[in-house]
C-alpha cells in the first residue's frame, strides 16, 4: 500500500491517503471567508442588540396572535359543525314522533262524552253501577288523549347546561423554553444496604405533559448498580424529539474529589425515552 498514489479532486496526487496542500489550503481559505462572514454578521447585532432582541419577541407575539386566529377559526368551526349536527337531529326527531303520533291519532277513536251520558231517569243504584261499568275505559281514554297532547306540546330532548371549564392552556399551548434544566435528586441510599435486588426512584417531575425521573437499580448478583433517566409521555398521542443531556452523579459525602459523574449526550425521538449507565460493583 505504500506505493499507492491517490489523486485527488484538486489535481493533485498524494501518498496513500495523506491530504495535499491544495485541498488544506481551500479547507483554510473556507474557514476564513466564513469567519469574516460571521464577523460582519456579527457586527449588526453588535451595532444595535436592541433592535434584534425586541424584534425576536415581537416574532414570538406574533405568533401568538396568529395563533388565537387559528384556534378561533378552528373552535368556530366546530361549534357550527356541533350546533348543525344539533339541529339535523332534532328534526329528525320531529319527524319521527308526528308520524309517530298521526298514527296514534288515527287509531284513536273520537272521545265522545254523549256516548257516556247517563240517564236522569235512573235511580241511584243504576247511576253507581252505569259509573264502575265505564270508569276504567273512560279513565284509559282520558289518559292516551291526555299524552297525545303532552307530546304534542313538550319534546322529547332537553339542551343540558354547557360546561365553562375549559382547559384553554391545553388548546392554545403554553409558553415554554427551548432547553430546561432538571436537578433529580435520590437520597435514601440506605435502602441499599443489604438487599440483594432493589429499586428504588427519584421525586417526578413534570415538564410539559413529559414525566421525568432518575432511578436506581441494584443487582449484586451481577455486582452491578445502574442509574437511568426516564421521560414518560402523560399523553397517548405525545411523541416527541429530544435533545438530552444527562450527568448522572454519585456523590461521596467523605468529599467531592471521590465524586463519580458519568455524562450521556443523545437525541430521541420517542414515547418514552431511558438513559442509564452501570456501574460495577466489584472492588
Amino acid at each position: 500500500m505504500d506505493n499507492v498514489r491517490v489523486v485527488l479532486p484538486c489535481g493533485f496526487a498524494s501518498q496513500n491517503s495523506m491530504p495535499s496542500l491544495q485541498n488544506t489550503r481551500h479547507n483554510k481559505t473556507g474557514m476564513l471567508k466564513y469567519g469574516k462572514l460571521l464577523s460582519k454578521e456579527f457586527e449588526k447585532y453588535k451595532n444595535d442588540p436592541k433592535y434584534y432582541i425586541i424584534e425576536s419577541y415581537d416574532s414570538l407575539k406574533r405568533e401568538v396572535d396568529l395563533r388565537r386566529e387559528e384556534i378561533k377559526a378552528i373552535i368556530i368551526q366546530k361549534i357550527d359543525d356541533y350546533h348543525d349536527a344539533l339541529l339535523e337531529k332534532i328534526d329528525m326527531e320531529r319527524d319521527l314522533k308526528l308520524k309517530e303520533l298521526e298514527e296514534r291519532i288515527q287509531n284513536t277513536d273520537s272521545f265522545d262524552l254523549v256516548g257516556f251520558k247517563i240517564d236522569k231517569n235512573l235511580d241511584i243504584h243504576s247511576k253507581l253501577e252505569f259509573y264502575t261499568k265505564n270508569k276504567i275505559e273512560i279513565d284509559n281514554r282520558i289518559s292516551l288523549v291526555q299524552n297525545i297532547i303532552d307530546d304534542l306540546n313538550e319534546p322529547i330532548f332537553k339542551l343540558a347546561d354547557f360546561n365553562d371549564d375549559i382547559n384553554i392552556e391545553k388548546i392554545f399551548g403554553e409558553l415554554y423554553s427551548n432547553g430546561e434544566t432538571i436537578q433529580l435528586i435520590i437520597n435514601n441510599f440506605s435502602l441499599l444496604m443489604d438487599k440483594k435486588k432493589l429499586r428504588i426512584n427519584s421525586k417526578k417531575f413534570v415538564f410539559r405533559n413529559f414525566e421525568w425521573f432518575i432511578g436506581i437499580i441494584l443487582n449484586q448478583e451481577n455486582e452491578e448498580m445502574g442509574f437511568y433517566l426516564h421521560c414518560n409521555s402523560m399523553e397517548e398521542s405525545n411523541e416527541f424529539t429530544v435533545d438530552i443531556t444527562a450527568e448522572l452523579s454519585l456523590l461521596n459525602k467523605s468529599g467531592s474529589k471521590k465524586d463519580l459523574s458519568r455524562v450521556s449526550m443523545s437525541i430521541h425521538s420517542l414515547r418514552m425515552i431511558e438513559v442509564g449507565d452501570i456501574l460495577n460493583l466489584q472492588p
